[in-house]
């Protein structure tokens, strides 16, 4: 999936690097065994830089792109899980099951934790932009979590929230996909949550640049299911997870300049209408306007100059490698815009 997305993809221990690498373009976080460290002895030390800092600086100064899948199960991530909640994300402890919305089982027991993630239909929501092929079609595959735990936001009543001591810094949670209202989320004394929940999220940071007006975007795309990346579910063509994780691997992962992307805005040269706008072309891309059917302008593409098209050309050719290991993690690099 990766590498049909062009992608190049190695591992990289966060513990033995500085920073994480300038040209990657996403990180995946897989399960992670152990938590981030980080030494208060050496605070006072010029130059040292804990892991969560790294891992901050990537997504923040570097406009980066992260996926987390943490298994519900996992205890002694403190660290982990208090870094995911300053991006919003806060995990449920219990094992999520719906019986509104489950798959079949043939000569076996009914198990209501294998579901049928139900999409979200909302034009504006987030979900839209990435699997709105599916929605309106009845026999459109759908996305199977296997042993899932939920996710919901830590921005208490609101589901976006401006970085504290800035003003032009914002996050917004989005709910990517989730149960049916029959859902169920169950630990040892009983039921800790039951309605439509979380399976995975979606938090978009948005940095506006007050002296040119440009936005520039951050994303943490995190779900809980220990075998999210499994071959049983993504390997699976009867099932739409290969399909919408590419979906939104592709669109997050943009490293070139001209990728934008608005809350449940339209990538207009993509293939599923979602994610970042892309430039679709050859890499000599004229300036575009695109337009509402009121003849408003909707959005513009800035074409490529004589000396962009020879740095592009020098970028997509100069592939450097990187490593990246937190518990499973890959480092991902983009090797053709």
């Amino acid at each position: 999936m990766l590498l049909d997305s062009g992608l190049e993809v190695d591992t990289l221990d966060l513990s033995k690097v500085d920073e994480v690498p300038e040209d990657c373009a996403l990180l995946i976080i897989n399960n992670p065994r152990t938590d981030l460290v980080y030494d208060e002895s050496k605070y006072n030390e010029f130059g040292y830089v804990s892991e969560a800092e790294k891992l901050d600086r990537y997504l923040i100064s570097e406009s980066g792109a992260c996926i987390v899948n943490r298994d519900y199960r996992s205890v002694g991530l403190n660290n982990f899980d208090q870094y995911l909640y300053e991006w919003g994300i806060e995990f449920g402890k219990g094992q999520v099951s719906d019986e509104g919305s489950y798959v079949p089982l043939i000569d076996a027991p009914t198990d209501y934790t294998n579901i049928f993630a139900t999409y979200d239909s909302d034009e504006d929501g987030i979900g839209v932009a990435y699997y709105g092929e599916y929605i309106n079609s009845g026999s459109a595959p759908q996305m199977v979590f296997s042993d899932a735990g939920y996710l919901k936001c830590g921005y208490g009543a609101d589901d976006a929230m401006l970085e504290s001591g800035t003003y032009n810094a914002s996050k917004i949670y989005s709910s990517f996909i989730t149960t049916s209202d029959k859902g169920e989320s169950n630990i040892d004394t009983g039921i800790e949550k039951e309605g439509k929940m979380d399976l995975a999220a979606l938090v978009t940071r948005t940095l506006l640049d007050t002296h040119t007006s440009e936005r520039t975007f951050s994303y943490l795309f995190c779900t809980a299911d220990r075998d999210f990346f499994s071959n049983e579910l993504l390997g699976n063509p009867a099932y739409a997870n290969y399909d919408v994780m590419q979906s939104v691997i592709t669109n997050i992962s943009r490293t070139d300049r001209y990728a934008s992307m608005e809350l449940g805005g339209l990538s207009y040269n993509s293939p599923n209408f979602g994610g970042k706008q892309t430039i679709d072309a050859t890499i000599n891309e004229q300036d575009t306007s695109y337009y509402n059917g009121d003849g408003s302008e909707a959005g513009f593409v800035k074409g490529l100059s004589d000396g962009e098209v020879t740095a592009y050309t020098i970028m997509v050719f100069a592939m450097p490698v990187a490593v990246f290991v937190l518990g499973v993690v890959m480092f991902i690099k983009r090797k053709y815009l």
